[in-house]
Parts: C-alpha cells; sequence; structure tokens
C-alpha cells in the first residue's frame, strides 16, 4: 500500500459517509488497541458462528495462503464494468 501523509488521511475521513466513519472509527480503535489480524478473524468468526452462519471456524489463513490470495491474477471479464451493471439492475429501494 503506497504511503499516505496525514492531510491526504484527513481528507479521506473528512469525504467518508457517516456510515463508513463509524466503520473507519472501529478499525481505528482496533489499531489504536493493538488488535492483530489474528484477533479480528477469531472475533469475527466467533460471531458468525453466534449468529448462526457457520458451524465451524475457518481454517487459519497460513502466510503462503494469504500470498497466494494477494497475488492472484485479476479476471478478465468481457463488456461493461460489473459496478455498472449491478447499479443498472439495481432494484429501487422502497
Amino acid at each position: 500500500m503506497a504511503a499516505v501523509t496525514r492531510e491526504q488521511l484527513h481528507r479521506m475521513i473528512d469525504d467518508l459517509a457517516e456510515v463508513r466513519f463509524d466503520a473507519a472509527q472501529r478499525a481505528l480503535d482496533r489499531l489504536l488497541a493493538g488488535e492483530d489480524d489474528e484477533a479480528v478473524s477469531t472475533r469475527v468468526a466467533k460471531r458468525l458462528r453466534d449468529e448462526g452462519l457457520i458451524s465451524a471456524d475457518p481454517p487459519p489463513l497460513t502466510g503462503e495462503r494469504r500470498r497466494m490470495l494477494r497475488d492472484r491474477p485479476f479476471m478478465k471479464v468481457r463488456g461493461e464494468p460489473v459496478a455498472e451493471t449491478v447499479v443498472k439492475n439495481r432494484e429501487p429501494v422502497a
């Protein structure tokens, strides 16, 4: 990830929608608390289990698997960008 100046970071925060601001605040709180990725993964898996969305913890993500996922090639898709298709076909919100 490219380095970002404080000014750029402040600008990004100022541009966040209120819903995203709350998520950013929680992420910053985790960083300040020194919570690592493994602790977050464990907490998320517990929440998913408690809500009945998964029945067991997923296997741990190894460094090799993490690199493979990060470095995987992008999929080539013909036609318009998927995001445009989603926006065009989205149902109106009541």
